[in-house]
């Protein structure tokens, strides 16, 4: 059974570098792996989400094939998720929030018509200022990214420790602990906005933050 920490081999190659990131994987992975999704998505549903040529869509695909995270049903259905990419999914949400669409509060909080928020756990002492995610998010095709750490209750810019207190009875399964990141995403629609979130929250997830690239 593969796990969290092999996920970046599959950018790995010989010859010509993939043309997609490993947060463009960690997206498509959570698409498949939604209840909507396990009975099949195609490649143009993908490439909608993803953001990617349909050349770079069929490169992932076959690359996302390979590693086994998914598997093809048809020529109707598509693909849908393995054993292999279900495992690696649930050992990523140990370490985030699954990643959702930002209330207007947090929305009010980035620059961008789109926002989505993670959470990392436990991280916040890796966190300098803000700015190594707020690249990471630029870098994928989103606006940018703020960065607060979760402090008695309230959260703190890293840069400037001003309090922020913001509601989250809208999740109740979010349990927010002292030394945790939360992440705001935002781009110029919701996949943008996604991708970026994703991108910004791999700077800080020991086991794969090194291989994050385009």
């Amino acid at each position: 059974m593969k796990n969290l920490a092999e996920l970046p081999k599959i950018l790995e190659s010989q010859t010509i570098q993939p043309s997609f990131s490993l947060a463009h994987v960690i997206v498509a992975l959570i698409i498949f792996g939604q209840e909507n999704y396990k009975g099949g998505i195609g490649r143009y549903r993908l490439q909608n989400v993803l953001q990617l040529t349909e050349g770079r869509i069929k490169s992932l695909i076959q690359k996302m094939k390979k590693f086994e995270l998914i598997k093809k049903m048809d020529r109707i259905k598509g693909h849908c998720i393995t054993e292999d990419g279900l495992n690696i999914l649930n050992q990523l949400f140990l370490k985030i929030y699954y990643p959702s669409i930002a209330t207007p509060e947090l929305k009010s909080l980035v620059l961008g018509e789109y926002a989505f928020f993670t959470v990392v756990y436990n991280m916040g002492d890796k966190v300098i200022n803000g700015i190594e995610q707020r690249d990471a998010a630029k870098i994928i095709g989103g606006v940018g990214a703020t960065c607060l750490i979760y402090e008695n209750e309230s959260f703190i810019f890293p840069d400037s420790k001003n309090k922020v207190y913001i509601n989250f009875e809208k999740y109740p399964n979010l349990k927010l602990k002292n030394n945790d990141v939360l992440i705001i995403g935002s781009g110029r629609n919701e996949y943008s906005a996604r991708l970026a979130t994703i991108n910004a929250a791999l700077t800080l997830i020991n086991e794969i933050k090194n291989q994050n690239s385009n």
